[in-house]
């Protein structure tokens, strides 16, 4: 088998697996996750609550950020997820978060 770095080909232990959900508010972004990493593969996000959720760098604003909301969850491959971050189009909402 051929292994291809930042996809879902290569099988991880579950030692190398970090959850998490993080409350969320519309005044101002929050850090999805304080993990560093390196991970592997990335991190898969899903809206909890019924919400927008606009994920992007330290940065991101509704203008700017990638959309999430319910039954459309987000797969990002990136090595350091502590550099994401979040501004939810509510106030009080969750996001559910898994990195490998």
């Amino acid at each position: 088998m051929v292994n291809f770095k930042g996809t879902n080909l290569v099988t991880t232990n579950v030692g190398s697996i970090t959850t998490g959900q993080t409350e969320m508010n519309s005044s101002s972004r929050v850090q999805i996750t304080a993990t560093t990493g390196p991970l592997a593969h990335g991190i898969f996000i899903v809206a909890v609550d019924a919400a927008s959720y606009y994920i992007g760098n330290s940065s991101v604003t509704v203008a700017n950020g990638v959309k999430v909301s319910a039954n459309n969850p987000i797969f990002i491959p990136i090595s350091d997820p502590s550099q994401l971050y979040c501004i939810a189009g509510a106030d009080s909402k969750t996001l559910s978060w898994i990195c490998y």
